[in-house]
Order: structure tokens, then sequence, then C-alpha cells
């Protein structure tokens, strides 16, 4: 028989190992170089968030519940917004973890958090370090990782979860006319007809969007200053 003119032989460059088989594609596949870089994503990431529940979260939680009171709003600011940092502080406001950082530090001297009823159970939290920036907490899915977290820590003490829209499905769009319509309704007179928790519910929203500080400058003078925050509310039925 004649030899064919397209024979291996004939091509140059021509390598019987040039093409992986279908068997060895798959494997490739399975195997993909970017499973190591999935997988340190997801590990950092609940890291960061159990971190957050078990530093400060819980901590300020127990610390309602001991005083008797069932509505807690927390209000974390990431380590790199400098738009809602304090200007300076003293050895005297400097706790274990860090300048106002810990389950204890609340508003700084001067400080007063725009947008929430003043009677509300406010706290604010200034967040450190690398892991804290506004570029990991403002991402839905660290936002919704941390809603679901934190609704399973009440789960397993037996509490039901009411479903909240802030929170629930909503696309970011969505919580953001929410959280408008929200700041509204709070700097308003509230009506009688409230949603109520019941006994054994729990109601929790998180978010994170702009939040405004008034703070008192270095002569003396109010300003207003706003930046990216992370928001935490948590209502527990009684």
């Amino acid at each position: 028989m004649k030899e064919s003119p397209y024979s291996s032989e004939k091509l140059p460059g021509y390598s019987e190992n040039a093409l992986p088989s279908y068997s060895e594609s798959s494997t490739t596949t399975q195997h993909s170089p970017f499973s190591p870089f999935l997988h340190s994503v997801n590990k950092t990431r609940t890291s960061n968030i159990r971190n957050l529940l078990s530093t400060h979260i819980l901590p300020h939680l127990y610390d309602s519940a001991g005083a008797g009171l069932s509505k807690t709003t927390l209000v974390f600011i990431p380590s790199n917004v400098s738009s809602l940092q304090p200007q300076s502080f003293s050895s005297s406001t400097v706790t274990d973890n860090g300048p106002f950082g810990g389950a204890a530090a609340d508003n700084f001297p001067g400080e007063t958090i725009i947008g929430f009823p003043s009677a509300e159970n406010l706290h604010l939290i200034r967040l450190h370090g690398a892991e804290n920036t506004v570029d990991f907490w403002r991402q839905e899915a660290v936002i919704r990782d941390l809603n679901s977290q934190l609704e399973e820590e009440f789960e397993r003490s037996g509490h039901r979860v009411v479903v909240n829209a802030m929170t629930g499905g909503a696309s970011a769009a969505e919580r953001e006319i929410l959280a408008r319509r929200e700041s509204i309704r709070n700097s308003q007179w509230m009506s009688t007809k409230q949603k109520v928790v019941g006994p054994g519910e729990v109601d929790i929203g998180v978010e994170c969007r702009e939040v405004s500080l008034r703070v008192e400058n270095e002569i003396g003078l109010f300003e207003t200053r706003s930046g990216k925050a992370v928001i935490v509310r948590v209502e527990v039925g009684s």
C-alpha cells in the first residue's frame, strides 16, 4: 500500500502526545489549577466571618441579653474606610484587641451615628487588619454567609429565624432601596403597627451600606463624614 503523504512521519513537529485523550482531558479538568485558589478564598472567607462572630457580634448580643435588651444594632467600620476613622486617640481608649476594637468598644467621644433612633441599642465598632477591609466585607457573598452563619447560631439554640427582606435573597439594588426606606422611617415618628417578633423567634438583618457620622473636628466644629459600614441588626422575641 502506498504511504499517505499525510502520515505522521511527513508532518513536521508531529507528536503522538501532542493531544491528550478524552480521559486525560477529563482528569485535567477535575484537577483544575484554580482549585487551590478557590479553596483558599472559601477558607479565608469562613475564617474572617467566624472571627467577627466570636470576637464582636456574639459578645455584644450576650451583653444585650444580660441587660434585658431584645434589640441590638451593630455598626462595623472596615479598617480602610478612612473617612470614618477618628483623628486621634489616647492610650485610655486602647483595648486588648487594639484601639477602638474589641467587644467593649463603642462610639469615640464626640461622635454621633446619623440615621438611627436615639433610643436604639446601638454600638459602633471599628475593625482592624488587612482581613477587615471594605473590599472584603462589601462582597454580596460575604454578607450572605455572615447572615447565614448568624442564623445558624440562633437555630442551634432553638430559635426560629424570621425571614428578613433586607438580606433574605434580595438583590443589592433591592437592599439599597430598603435601606433608604428604613432610614426615612427611623427619622420619623413610628406608628404602633410595627412588626412584632414573637417568643422563640429572632429577626436578623445584615447589610453593607453607607453610614454617616457627625464628628467634632480639631477646632471644635461639627462635620458629617460618610463611608461604607457593615450593619448587623438582631431582635429576639420574648
